[in-house]
């Protein structure tokens, strides 16, 4: 007659779980991650949020260049107001908005002449650095700043700004103009996208007008260059962050606005 065993014991055949209990204590337990480790796992993985939500805009802007009916403007589906602004005219230029136009450099930094125009006089503005919304907020570069600011009231040049405003502040602006342009170069709003193309950055866009009185008006944003592959916000909807389409000389967006989204470019800076 055949004697039982306890599991594991004498002359029996181990059980399955005497197996995984010995596996268990064999294994070393998990190192834990250092925190330059973890620092480096929480940019990797920004890096691929930024470049999957680029690539799915990629993707679709080919879709909707198939299917649009007037190449030279892009039309997306109706939205609010305060997210992607339906108008007409020239925001910042004869119509009351902000226009930007971006020229970026092979080393990721951005000449940018910022056009902006009030529905009434202003005696100051305020200007802040570019911040990320919608799924990529809080992924501003550590390091940007601006530099370099030029200030043109009415037509009328203003003192070379402080160097105080490098990360925003406030301009004065005498005499209450109607129209301001800023001509500046922001410093550190590229991310290299690693591992990937050489050259290849995400750049996060202007404007750097951050004024109250700006808050719902048009704003759009031209990227010069032919090294331009999309340009998309996070911040708007779903069906509007394809805010982008590809021009004769660049990339330009949809009337935004300057609330509702920042603008993200990817681009392949050995173009420039």
């Amino acid at each position: 007659m055949s004697q039982a065993h306890e599991p594991g014991t004498g002359g029996g055949r181990p059980s399955r779980t005497d197996v995984m209990l010995r596996w268990a204590t064999a294994v070393p337990p998990p190192r834990r991650p250092s925190g330059r480790r973890r620092r480096r796992a929480k940019r990797a993985a920004l890096a691929v949020l930024l470049l999957t939500v680029l690539a799915a805009a990629s993707v679709a802007t080919r879709v909707l260049l198939d299917r649009a009916p007037h190449p030279d403007r892009a039309t997306l589906s109706p939205a609010p107001a305060s997210k992607a602004t339906a108008t007409r005219g020239d925001p910042g230029r004869t119509d009351p908005g902000i226009h930007v136009q971006v020229s970026p450099r092979k080393d990721g930094t951005l000449d940018v002449v910022e056009q902006i125009r009030f529905l009434g006089a202003a005696t100051g503005l305020q200007v802040a650095l570019p911040a990320t919304k919608g799924v990529v907020a809080g992924a501003l570069p550590p390091a940007t700043r601006i530099t370099e600011l030029q200030v043109t009231a009415d037509g009328h040049r203003l003192p070379r700004q402080s160097e105080s405003l490098a990360t925003g502040g406030r301009v004065l602006l005498p005499n209450a103009p109607l129209s301001v342009e800023l001509r500046y170069r922001l410093v550190g709003a590229a991310t290299r996208s690693t591992p990937s193309t050489r050259g290849r950055a995400l750049v996060l866009l202007p404007p750097i007008a951050d004024d109250e009185r700006l808050s719902r008006l048009p704003v759009v944003v031209v990227v010069e260059g032919k090294g331009v592959r999309g340009l998309v916000c996070p911040g708007l909807a779903p069906h509007d962050q394809l805010c982008g389409r590809s021009e004769s000389a660049g990339w330009r967006t949809v009337f935004l606005s300057p609330r509702g989204t920042a603008v993200l470019a990817q681009l392949d800076l050995t173009g420039y």
